[in-house]
């Protein structure tokens, strides 16, 4: 049974190309500023291998519902790439907004490259006010031989828009016309190396906008080993981790007590303003190739509310102090509770609080529970 406010009329099954190899996973995200929703629908595919002459209604929309009137479609909604000079256009992520704008990363891609640019549009009547020049051009991923499924987001300080597009830059841009502030490159690593002992965790990162805190932009790339710092108004690197520190983080959860918090098969506590590692759990041991994962293991994204972290894992959601101490053995973490999901016949996910309920994403159902 299908209900609901907007239906596209596209079964689950249509909505992901099964004509051979692909990269990334289908996902999706939901925008909501004031009583307005929006929300990026259509095919997940931003890069085709064969960018074929593909129907409008194959392809990636925007939709505007006003919440105040039932769901009902905003004016100049739902945006499509209609026109001759969108051709082998997508949009990335669902954008951010405002009250008079939305702003969202837009991909082209033909036999050489992927290009981003930023759009954005008046948010009572999807008419554009601007495009941003070129971002990036760079090879992408599939190399222009599979299928891609991106999902790029935003992140916004004030008036600049900041975008990780996972393509070898972070860039920064002024929220008024689209203008460029600065580009930063960073190090890309190759996909699907054949070096036994190099780690690629990291190509799993995937709904990861920087990270904006005071002066800071931080940034963890899908195609970079390294988590890193640039500062806001220069895009000067401040400092980044060692190349084989966290390698397996894709979570980027945000700053709580002086203290940037990242998790993936563990979780980890960083000092924001230098880098310098203050925290890990499970507590380090081997990790490289051929040897076990950690026990227990990070499964989905947790997050930050209060002074506290929730860590799930597959059979459990443990809760920490966001700030750890140092003992005799170095940097702790403050473990202050452990929520046994087993006893509930669930299991771990992508969590979100919401007063005093926790709610998880599991592969298979929702799931609401009290504190």
């Amino acid at each position: 049974m299908r209900a609901g406010i907007f239906d596209t009329k596209v079964e689950p099954a249509e909505a992901v190309t099964m004509r051979g190899n692909f990269v990334g996973v289908p996902r999706s995200t939901l925008t909501l500023s004031g009583d307005r929703l929006y929300a990026r629908m259509g095919s997940p595919i931003t890069g085709r291998a064969q960018p074929e002459e593909v129907l409008l209604e194959q392809r990636s929309f925007l939709v505007g519902l006003d919440l105040a009137a039932e769901g009902r479609l905003l004016p100049g909604f739902p945006l499509r790439l209609a026109d001759a000079e969108w051709r082998n256009w997508e949009f990335e992520g669902s954008p951010l907004a405002d009250s008079a704008f939305i702003y969202v990363v837009m991909r082209h891609r033909d036999n050489v490259n992927a290009k981003l640019h930023v759009v954005c549009f008046e948010a009572k009547t999807g008419a554009i006010r601007w495009r941003s020049p070129l971002i990036v051009a760079a090879d992408s991923l599939g190399h222009g031989t599979r299928d891609e499924l991106t999902h790029t987001l935003l992140s916004r300080d004030h008036h600049r828009l900041y975008v990780n597009t996972n393509l070898g830059v972070i860039a920064c841009l002024n929220i008024e016309n689209g203008d460029l502030q600065w580009v930063t490159r960073y190090p890309r690593a190759s996909f699907r190396t054949l070096d036994p002992d190099d780690s690629d965790r990291h190509f799993f990162r995937d709904l990861n906008p920087c990270v904006v805190h005071r002066d800071l932009v931080i940034a963890a790339p899908t195609d970079c080993n390294r988590i890193f710092a640039l500062h806001a108004l220069s895009g000067q690197l401040i400092w980044a981790t060692e190349s084989e520190r966290a390698v397996d983080a894709v979570h980027l959860l945000g700053v709580g007590q002086e203290h940037l918090i990242v998790s993936g098969d563990y979780l980890y506590w960083f000092d924001v303003d230098t880098g310098r590692p203050v925290g890990q759990f499970p507590p380090p041991g081997v990790n490289v190739e051929g040897y076990a994962r950690p026990d227990p293991r990070g499964y989905g994204r947790g997050v930050l509310a209060g002074d506290e972290v929730y860590f799930p894992t597959t059979d459990g959601i443990y809760v920490f102090a966001q700030r750890t101490k140092h003992g005799d053995r170095g940097w702790d973490p403050q473990q202050l509770h452990m929520l046994d999901l087993t006893q509930l016949s669930a299991t771990g996910g992508n969590l979100m609080i919401a007063g005093d309920k926790i709610i998880i994403a599991t592969p298979d159902e929702i799931v609401c529970l009290g504190k």
